[in-house]
């Protein structure tokens, strides 16, 4: 029997690698308690960027999974009222991550497809895949080795040319355009939360926002510097707006740093906590301080 989980790379880093944790522990999950199962994982590369290579393990997924793809738009897993075809067979769509109906044309965080042939079957095993289905906050997510390792290799040169010991985050996520207001906030209730003193790493999608932070003295160490950002730059997280090389490489990397620091003082323009911080809090366990601007 054939099982085919299909997940739409179209959104932000946080919410991309969110859904593959989810997908990973799933097929994990499956791996374990039905081995006979034959796993296909494919993303949708809806927009074509073609940036996925660079910051994933593919040679893991091929791993953890039985078929591994990569989709172009121009070839893409369509599905249609929770049917879609892949390589002349007909799957049937039986679960869709945060998207109550199956039979929609919406894509779920991401969606499982059986063979249409084994559908009674299949559901009548009663495989919890909701239980995968993570939330912003969760302690049962596992890790697993998904991230490119030359990504992993400038994470950890960055900490050791940079770092003696352990070191905190400084993360602000900034909305375009830049609400003046709330980084003037954020500057000022920062010196409750930071010393002058000491070594921070700091990552924001505003390369002003850094600036700012910089100018006001705080001892503030980038792995995207300002030659490598453009101070008109907000990448605002979702790859229809165009992904590029440096867009890629650099917030990855910067999720890795902050999944190995030992806190993550954090603030931002949006109401929630931007789930860029998700891979460092829920798998790498780091305390969050949420300053409320």
């Amino acid at each position: 029997m054939k099982l085919l989980f299909k997940f739409d790379f179209a959104n932000g880093w946080g919410d991309t690698f969110l859904s593959l944790f989810d997908i990973v522990n799933c097929i994990n999950y499956v791996k374990e308690n039905y081995p006979n199962f034959y796993i296909i994982f494919l993303i949708n590369d809806n927009n074509s960027v073609d940036t996925l290579k660079l910051v994933l393990d593919f040679e893991f997924f091929n791993q953890i999974s039985d078929e591994f793809n990569v989709l172009s738009k121009d070839s893409l897993f369509k599905n249609l009222n929770g049917i879609g075809w892949y390589k002349n067979e007909k799957f049937s769509r039986i679960y869709s991550g945060r998207n109550e109906d199956t039979k929609n044309n919406i894509p779920g965080i991401f969606d499982v497809f059986c063979l249409e042939s084994n559908l009674n079957e299949i559901i009548n095993l009663n495989i919890p895949f909701l239980n995968f289905t993570f939330n912003d906050i969760d302690d049962r997510v596992e890790y697993f080795p998904i991230f490119n390792k030359n990504l992993i290799n400038l994470a950890n040169d960055f900490i050791k040319d940079n770092f003696n010991s352990g070191f905190e985050s400084i993360y602000f996520r900034a909305l375009n355009p830049l609400n003046y207001e709330n980084i003037d906030s954020f500057k000022n209730k920062l010196s409750k939360f930071v010393s002058k003193e000491k070594k921070y790493f700091m990552c924001s999608n505003s390369s002003l926002v850094k600036k700012i932070i910089l100018d006001e003295g705080y001892n503030v160490i980038f792995f995207r510097n300002f030659k490598d950002h453009n101070l008109d730059h907000i990448p605002n997280g979702f790859t229809v707006f165009g992904q590029t090389v440096e867009d890629a490489i650099f917030p990855v990397t910067e999720m890795i740093i902050l999944g190995e620091s030992s806190k993550i003082i954090y603030s931002g323009d949006i109401q929630n906590v931007s789930l860029f911080n998700w891979y460092a809090i829920n798998i790498k366990k780091v305390n969050l301080e949420n300053i409320i601007l």
